[in-house]
């Protein structure tokens, strides 16, 4: 899954373990950014706790280097720690580090097998299902609902969709390395996350068993001949498959081919299929157009008047608006909104023009003396980065004064 679609949802802001921070003065003379604060959703240092965040997101300039030291943190951000959670991390960090990780990722041929052993070595089954309710208790012996809800990995043992039922049942999407690390940490105590995933990994095709379809006494030509007839007049009689299934007597025939002559069923019905047809447009896509293009063009009509904003590229001008992600996608649908944006949208050369003039102006507020570095600095720009227009522009600007 996506980001955009996962479960776990993490949170872009910069992050720092004061501890830690300490520790790095103490020993080195400077702090630094550790890759064990940024594990995905979990925002708890490995060996002191809960993290504090700062108001500045990961992806705010992206290109742009940030130092620790010069970030302002958020002073109103609850320094609360479960012991917990501050143990979860600490089980999965050795995943950072570990050099071949990336090569331990077993299918989900591989998972589904692995859990299902899992429940069966601990007694957590009846027969050949899945003691859930075991399960569940097991797990909260060892994370509280608290810490789960932090998460975002309540336990919903009342519903069927409940994530901790699904990861015991058959594998058919991948799931979070939290959730993963939750089940191991409570149902495998004595093993490292590595050796959890190695063991996973280990499980061949070969320990994989499937259950071979019994072979009953095959009928005689003749007998086939009737079923086939029988099959083709009731998928003319409900006109398609699907509904043929359905019916009563349709659902006995097709299980009794599927039986005996499952090759023939599956080759006719393939013959057989019923066109799709397309379905109607749901939007009415000149009406978007106009519609976006007015909003693209308030946004700009606004920004006009300010010079302090990001650069306003496309997708920025974009995301502006209530459907920016949708008019993305669709944009060959929508010649207004592109040509609005294909004139309007900031080039490279506009955007480092802009800065100068907003650093021009905030020097002269602050009745700085004007000097060429200093205007570079100010707009964040370099004598390798600045293009020519820009240079005329600043050469423009520091001659006049």
């Amino acid at each position: 899954l996506g980001v955009a679609a996962s479960r776990v949802k993490s949170d872009n802001r910069f992050r720092y373990c004061p501890d830690c921070v300490a520790l790095q003065l103490n020993r080195y003379g400077e702090a630094f950014w550790q890759r064990d604060w940024y594990l995905p959703a979990l925002p708890y240092c490995p060996k002191h706790g809960a993290l504090v965040f700062f108001d500045r997101a990961v992806d705010d300039h992206r290109h742009q280097f940030w130092a620790l030291g010069h970030t302002e943190l958020l002073s109103d951000y609850p320094k609360d720690s479960l012991s917990q959670l501050t143990a979860l991390a600490a089980y999965i960090a050795p995943l950072l580090d570990a050099p071949r990780a990336q090569e331990l990722s077993p299918s989900l041929e591989q998972w589904t097998l692995f859990y299902q052993r899992l429940a069966q070595d601990l007694g957590l089954t009846k027969s050949k299902h899945i003691r859930h309710d075991l399960v569940a208790e097991r797990v909260r012996q060892t994370f509280s609902d608290e810490a789960l809800e932090k998460l975002d990995l309540k336990l919903a043992e009342n519903k069927d969709t409940c994530w901790l039922k699904s990861i015991f049942r058959k594998h058919r999407k991948a799931f979070s390395y939290l959730q993963h690390s939750i089940v191991w940490q409570a149902l495998l105590p004595k093993l490292t996350v590595i050796e959890a995933l190695q063991q996973a990994s280990a499980l061949t095709e070969h320990s994989i068993t499937t259950r071979p379809v019994s072979q009953s006494v095959q009928p005689n030509s003749e007998d086939l001949s009737v079923k086939h007839k029988d099959w083709q007049q009731l998928v003319h009689k409900y006109q398609g498959i699907k509904a043929a299934r359905q019916s009563l007597e349709g659902g006995v025939l097709y299980a009794w081919l599927y039986r005996h002559d499952r090759d023939w069923l599956v080759h006719w019905n393939q013959q057989h299929q019923q066109e799709r047809l397309a379905p109607a447009p749901r939007v009415d896509w000149n009406q978007r157009d106009r519609i976006a293009v007015r909003q693209l063009l308030r946004i700009i009509k606004r920004l006009d008047s300010s010079l302090d904003h990001p650069r306003a590229t496309s997708s920025w001008l974009l995301k502006q608006t209530p459907n920016g992600t949708s008019l993305a996608k669709n944009l060959q649908k929508l010649p207004l909104v592109a040509l609005c944006l294909k004139r309007y949208s900031e080039s490279v050369e506009d955007y480092q023009i802009r800065r100068i003039s907003q650093a021009f102006i905030k020097l002269k507020q602050e009745d700085v003396e004007l000097r060429r570095w200093r205007l570079l600095r100010s707009a964040t720009l370099s004598k390798e980065r600045i293009t020519e227009e820009a240079q005329r522009f600043l050469e423009m600007v520091y001659g006049e004064e």
